[in-house]
């Protein structure tokens, strides 16, 4: 399946899926992450979708979704979708799982380069404005949670590559405070690496080109939790 193929598909599923709950308080979907950068791999990268909900919308009824999701379409079994409430978005109090792991201020400097998919269309100007050391803040925090998770072994294999991939988002938003604003993409992440930042990013790539063997990053466990502790303390709030 091509990258356009994989597209298509995922569109088609998402709008069903909106139309299905459009009247359960479910605004819009998007899609965020690699499919909307050149790295999307369409046999092996995760798809992405972001359902943002009105606030008279069940969040547990509609994130029994990410059950069923992957099951609808065969050949999209890496499909999953997160939903935030768009109160949270406004910066409003936290009331989704999402917003818990991956912060609502986060996902607003991110939301420029999400790809727009059904429903109510917003603008990044209906969203407060984000700067880059408030989510870098947030980055940190997150790091030290998913740290946790790869120490613990909490989520086993899953929770070594969460943790890498937060080490690399960690990374980009750091670039992020002196580089141009844009997408996460591994090559920007590539070319944007700082003295402080380079030798991890190479270790990242090297373990992706692995495609996250857990063996690997055991391996590697050392060298990652000590530069993920020598980050998280410099940039600490």
């Amino acid at each position: 399946m091509t990258t356009d193929e994989a597209k298509e598909l995922v569109f088609s599923t998402l709008d069903k899926v909106f139309q299905d709950n459009k009247n359960k308080g479910l605004i819009s979907i998007y899609l965020w992450g690699s499919i909307a950068t050149p790295d999307f791999d369409p046999e092996s990268s995760d798809i992405d979708a972001v359902g943002i909900l009105s606030d008279a919308a069940n969040f547990d009824e509609m994130d029994k979704m990410r059950d069923w999701l992957p099951k609808v379409e065969p050949k999209l079994k890496r499909l999953q979708i997160n939903f935030f409430h768009l109160s949270e978005l406004k910066g409003g109090a936290v009331r989704s799982r999402l917003a818990r792991l991956h912060d609502a201020e986060q996902a607003v400097f991110d939301f420029p380069y999400w790809i727009y998919v059904v429903g109510r269309k917003f603008q990044p100007g209906d969203f407060p404005a984000v700067a880059s050391a408030q989510v870098l803040k947030h980055q940190v925090a997150l790091t030290k949670t998913k740290m946790g998770w790869a120490v613990s072994g909490e989520y086993g294999a899953a929770g070594l590559e969460y943790f890498c991939k937060g080490l690399a988002w960690l990374c980009y938003d750091i670039h992020k405070l002196s580089a141009p604003l844009g997408p996460f993409s591994w090559k920007n992440l590539q070319y944007e690496a700082t003295n402080e930042t380079k030798e991890l990013v190479g270790e990242l790539l090297a373990l992706k080109s692995k495609r996250w063997d857990p063996r690997v990053i055991r391996a590697k466990m050392p060298y990652l939790l000590e530069t993920a502790r020598k980050l998280t303390t410099t940039y600490r709030a």
